[in-house]
């Protein structure tokens, strides 16, 4: 056998072992597109080789079926993290200037984001995360809706992710992200090195909610509830704070 079978057994067997030895994404994954298959499993290396990404439980999200993954944001590089930590594909709702730069579009393509613009109300994002998730889709959403670089607390949050729970009834997954240093910069926050961890929490229980009319008080109640379950993601429940949240409507 010359030189040349050689070469191209190993190169072979280098994908075989990138694609499937090393990647603790979900299976399902090898029955995407090709190149959507090895875009993760190189984005997954990134983040655990440059970024040392190491999430400390395995994500709660199901294994099939819909779901709102919400998470802080401390960084344009979130998104990213999220997904490495994750088995399922993630849906992400995204600023319409990010996608725009060429040489990251196509990185931010492998899952399809929902384009979203900061000027205001944007139905045509509500329509395409609506069909997202009747299909079966995991949607990513910051309720902050923006950067928040302060990270010893959440900023204020729109009450746009908690309607969308409220119509959908979807199971809602919260997860926190910690990093050392916290950024608004796009380059430095993805080329940056981040020691980033991500937690999970246990899905958000919105059922004493179901069937309301989603008010402005209800909406402030359910947004209080998702942010708190952001902040306790990873960490020992308050029992002070619990009672408190539980407080805010009765199941009768």
């Amino acid at each position: 056998m010359d030189t040349g079978f050689w070469i191209a057994l190993a190169i072979l067997l280098g994908l075989v072992v990138f694609g499937v030895g090393l990647v603790g994404l979900d299976c399902r994954l090898a029955r995407q597109e090709f190149g959507v298959y090895f875009g993760f499993r190189a984005l997954w290396l990134f983040c655990k080789l440059w970024h040392g990404v190491r999430p400390p439980n395995r994500d709660p999200l199901p294994r099939t079926g819909p779901a709102i993954l919400i998470s802080n944001h401390t960084s344009p590089a979130d998104p990213i993290f999220l997904q490495c930590a994750t088995r399922r594909i993630v849906t992400f709702l995204m600023a319409r200037e990010y996608h725009d730069i060429w040489f990251l579009r196509p990185i931010f393509e492998l899952a399809k984001p929902i384009l979203v613009n900061r000027t205001g109300q944007d139905t045509a994002a509500v329509r395409a995360t609506l069909r997202a998730l009747g299909r079966g889709a995991v949607i990513g959403v910051f309720p902050e809706g923006g950067i928040h670089l302060d990270a010893d607390s959440l900023g204020p949050a729109k009450p746009g992710t908690a309607l969308l729970a409220l119509l959908t009834k979807v199971p809602v997954i919260p997860a926190r992200v910690e990093r050392p240093v916290h950024t608004n910069r796009l380059i430095e926050g993805i080329m940056r090195p981040a020691r980033a961890r991500v937690y999970f929490g246990p899905a958000v229980d919105l059922g004493q909610y179901y069937g309301t009319e989603p008010d402005e008080q209800v909406l402030e109640e359910v947004t209080g509830i998702l942010m708190e379950s952001i902040r306790n993601a990873g960490r020992a429940p308050d029992p002070q704070r619990s009672n408190t949240n539980s407080a805010g409507r009765s199941t009768s």
